[in-house]
């Protein structure tokens, strides 16, 4: 079943976080103005930048600026996602600052199969690195192993279980049905919790022709604690503090929530090196206890 008639052109917004790196900002959205399908409309949520990003982007044309305090990645694309869907768009392709698409990068995500089925809640872009070579901190899973193979050799792209914001794009039906992204998690996993909270009533995949490539410092996983750059960064914090946060949020019955926090933090107490650190995680995820219990009976629709 088609969303969309062929006879229409789907309203498509890209929206880009940014954060005082004005260089990067830049080069994202020269990016994005090459690309060989256009964007709609172009969006940027500006996160209180002190670098003169604000300055610049007044000297912009084609440029819808959301500017707002600093409410991290989470209230940057709860803003940017919020905002597209207020003002019509079909879709809505979503990018951080250090994010460079591709030219065909959004006409590949429109010629894909499933762009136009109903059943379709968002699609991903395939993210590399500055070499090439693929992003370790946005590999995705895939789901129906079995198919995989045979979906990547005739599609280009196969299902997915979850996204990073780095080249998803979300459909218009998939945030009528579930509602924007939990702005309070800040930053770290909410981009997983979206997007596996899409998949409970949607299909995912990743378009491997739509290429974006990810220009973080140094190719590594996501996960901080793993990363020495950032084991005592803030980005710890929510690492632990969120994915207790996401896990307790799950849909499925509340002893198998305790028992997946419990497995989660029992791992992590193992793999510390001191008591100290010990003492941190049970913070950072008592803190995720914390924040679960004020989100329990949130309207994500709002």
């Amino acid at each position: 079943m088609a969303r969309n008639d062929p006879h229409t052109h789907p309203k498509i917004a890209v929206v880009v976080v940014t954060h005082n790196r004005l260089a990067l900002l830049q080069q994202c959205l020269a990016a994005v103005r090459n690309l060989t399908r256009k964007a709609d409309e172009i969006i940027v949520v500006n996160n209180a930048s002190n670098d003169g990003t604000s300055e610049w982007l007044k000297t912009q044309p084609g440029l819808t600026v959301l500017p707002q305090g600093d409410v991290g990645s989470a209230g940057g694309f709860y803003s940017g996602i919020k905002y597209a869907y207020q003002h019509e768009c079909d879709w809505v392709w979503c990018m951080d600052d250090d994010s460079l698409p591709t030219p065909h990068a959004l006409e590949s995500l429109t010629q894909c199969p499933y762009f136009d089925s109903t059943t379709t809640g968002f699609l991903a872009s395939a993210v590399v690195w500055r070499d090439g070579s693929a992003h370790f901190g946005t590999l995705t899973n895939p789901v129906y192993v079995q198919q995989w193979l045979v979906r990547v050799l005739e599609d280009r792209c196969f299902g997915i279980q979850s996204a990073s914001w780095v080249g998803l794009m979300v459909s218009r039906t998939a945030i009528a049905k579930v509602g924007f992204p939990i702005k309070e998690l800040y930053i770290f996993c909410e981009d997983v919790e979206y997007t596996v909270r899409i998949r409970t009533h949607f299909q995912g995949y990743v378009v491997l022709d739509s290429k974006m490539i990810h220009q973080t410092e140094k190719n590594v996983g996501a996960d901080p604690t793993e990363n020495p750059t950032d084991r005592h960064a803030y980005k710890t914090k929510y690492y632990y503090r969120n994915n207790v946060t996401i896990i307790l949020l799950a849909p499925v019955s509340l002893a198998r929530r305790l028992k997946r926090v419990m497995v989660f933090i029992t791992e992590r107490l193992f793999r510390a090196k001191s008591w100290a650190w010990r003492v941190t995680i049970l913070q950072y995820s008592l803190a995720g206890v914390w924040l679960y219990l004020k989100l329990r009976k949130a309207n994500f629709h709002e």
